[in-house]
């Protein structure tokens, strides 16, 4: 018998954790939003909402957040290695077929602040005041 490769045991460990942890949050998603659902904000005189209903979410969410974050923090440094390997290639093989791309990107940006300095008048003319709302789960 053919002993594996142990960095191809973690891998196919990797992927099949992957599998089910998605599964997991697919099947907790569709318990909790049947839970959940028809449910209305309850708002105190401050303008917070009770978020009692939907407590397990939230931890849900915290946790997810957390593997999102480690998860990210190990692949940084693998497509940093990656990147390296490429050098100044724009496509990087596997196999003889195209694995990743990396190509140079333009954009054009207005500089705002240059053009404030030579036209203020126009940029207060111009200027527009818009809001949005920025979601941070708080530890």
């Amino acid at each position: 018998m053919t002993e594996q490769n142990p960095v191809t045991a973690e891998l196919d460990g990797l992927t099949a954790l992957g599998s089910a942890i998605t599964a997991c949050c697919q099947r907790l998603d569709a318990h909790l939003a049947h839970q959940t659902a028809g449910a209305t904000p309850v708002l105190s005189a401050a303008g917070e909402a009770d978020l009692t209903p939907v407590a397990t979410e939230l931890t849900v969410l915290r946790t997810l957040t957390d593997m999102i974050k480690a998860l990210s923090d190990v692949a940084g440094p693998m497509k940093t290695r990656v990147q390296d390997a490429m050098g100044d290639a724009d496509t990087g093989v596997l196999d003889g077929r195209p694995a990743v791309t990396w190509k140079p990107v333009k954009s054009r940006r207005f500089d705002q602040k240059a053009f404030k300095a030579v036209h203020p008048q126009l940029v207060a003319e111009f200027t527009i005041v818009t809001e949005s709302r920025r979601f941070t789960v708080v530890d």
